[in-house]
């Protein structure tokens, strides 16, 4: 299809709570067995779990909410540092107003960021090799593992990574502060764009994010190139609680719910093909009001209403950029149109 994105998975990579360590072609190498599975253990840590990873969600949902999550079942902080200390007896001690990690700004990109990052962790530990808690040496080596990875490998890394730092937390082995500040970094780094990047990066190792890993690939592959536009919105809110329940039965990460769940959540909106198909049939009532272009604005709209994501948000693309060519639409149709495309982008 043009795109390494798009070759079949080939079911591999780093066991769940375990950052994939780079090979060569810079892919997630196998964990050894057993390395952070989930199970009993990572159920009686999900309420801590789910407590630390707020911060990846408030990065990963700018300008959404997560609706399909009942509000008891919200994760308590909002990006704040919390009101008293963690409440588990073996959690690391944290100093309110000295924090243990030099706090990095949340601008640059996510390369830069996660530079920073490691910069940060190694300045610490160089500073105070206990200061921040007997994992910090494990932090740091998986942050160089997450650098040393690259594209989806890269992303899948971070997933894996931040996992394991909710676990370290939980056991008392990380400070906490330092923890949900790493956390907002890995953030930045695992986001992804579009559906294919989530598809691309579970592709690069399946077992990474748990023991359905491999058929949520599945799952989100077929969503994203095979399911039409009109099933769209059905589908992905299908697929987003099955992650959400892998999640809470411990068959995938919560750091990978995290990631994943925003990106499901857009696709879960049935208003944007419901917009798409009132811009397709009011162009469609009078042609004359889109201006010259209007053959080709017309045969993009009438596929992006079939099409599955991938393709839609790759006929989208073409459209704004015909739309955004002086003369080839009236202003008001543009004014109009662009916004109901990009929303396609996804």
């Amino acid at each position: 299809m043009g795109d390494a994105r798009h070759d079949a998975a080939r079911p591999g990579g780093a066991g769940p709570g375990t950052a994939p360590a780079a090979a060569g072609d810079g892919t997630p190498a196998a964990a050894a067995p057993g390395s952070g599975r989930p199970g009993a253990g990572r159920h009686r840590r999900r309420r801590s779990h789910r407590r630390l990873l707020l911060p990846l969600l408030t990065v990963l949902l700018v300008g959404g909410a997560l609706s399909f999550l009942a509000a008891g079942d919200r994760w308590p902080f909002a990006g704040e540092p919390p009101s008293q200390p963690s409440a588990s007896p073996r959690a690391a001690p944290t100093t309110p107003g000295s924090p243990v990690l030099a706090p990095q700004p949340a601008t640059g990109t996510p390369d830069e960021r996660l530079a920073a990052t490691t910069t940060a962790v190694a300045d610490a530990l160089a500073g105070d090799p206990g200061g921040l808690g007997p994992a910090g040496e494990d932090l740091l080596a998986g942050l160089r593992r997450v650098q040393a990875a690259e594209g989806p490998a890269r992303q899948l890394a971070a997933v894996v990574v931040g996992d394991s730092v909710t676990t370290a937390v939980d056991a008392g082995g990380l400070d906490e502060q330092a923890g949900r500040q790493v956390l907002d970094t890995l953030a930045a780094v695992a986001r992804p764009e579009r559906l294919i990047d989530l598809v691309a990066m579970v592709e690069a190792g399946p077992p990474a994010i748990g023991p359905a890993g491999a058929e949520l690939f599945g799952e989100l592959l077929a969503l994203d190139h095979e399911v039409p536009a009109g099933e769209t919105a059905v589908r992905a809110g299908e697929l987003l609680r099955e992650v959400s329940t892998a999640a809470a039965e411990g068959r995938v990460s919560e750091a990978f719910r995290a990631v994943a769940a925003p990106t499901l959540e857009r696709l879960a909106d049935p208003a944007v093909h419901e917009d798409l198909q009132e811009l397709l049939a009011a162009a469609e009532a009078d042609p004359g009001r889109i201006g010259p272009a209007a053959p080709q604005v017309l045969a993009s709209l009438r596929a992006a209403a079939e099409q599955p994501v991938w393709p839609q948000g790759n006929t989208a693309r073409d459209l704004l950029a015909l739309l955004r060519q002086d003369g080839q639409v009236t202003t008001a149709f543009r004014e109009e149109a662009v916004p109901v495309v990009e929303a396609l982008v996804r």
